[in-house]
């Protein structure tokens, strides 16, 4: 069965998938050659499932962690960006700082 499980096991008579449909919102399922398992009632309501790794049903949180991990990676780069950024900054600042005091010694002196 494309959704669960199938009751009867190795000794079906009928044909079942294996392997899991990776695309969550896959638009084909009555098409597509992967399983579609629905979310596990016990890893959705207590974060955690009896079964383990024998449950036959989608532990939705390994897909987050994806999530999370590109995201992170995502903040380092902006972070590094930023940095870049707020040293350049820092040496204009430090430029402008240079001048503003060589002309006010320019302007004391004509005084």
């Amino acid at each position: 069965n494309k959704f669960g499980f199938c009751k009867f096991g190795q000794k079906c008579r009928k044909q079942h998938y294996h392997n899991i449909c990776e695309n969550i919102y896959c638009e084909n399922v009555n098409f597509c050659e992967k399983r579609h398992p629905i979310n596990c009632y016990y890893f959705c309501a207590y974060s955690y499932c009896k079964f383990g790794e024998t449950c036959q049903f989608r532990h939705q949180a390994e897909t987050s962690k994806v999530t999370l991990v590109n995201t992170d990676s995502e903040i380092k780069e902006e972070n590094e960006k930023l940095k870049t950024t707020l040293d350049d900054l820092n040496m204009k600042y430090e430029n402008l700082q240079r001048v503003l005091a060589q002309l006010m010694e320019k302007q004391s002196k004509q005084d």
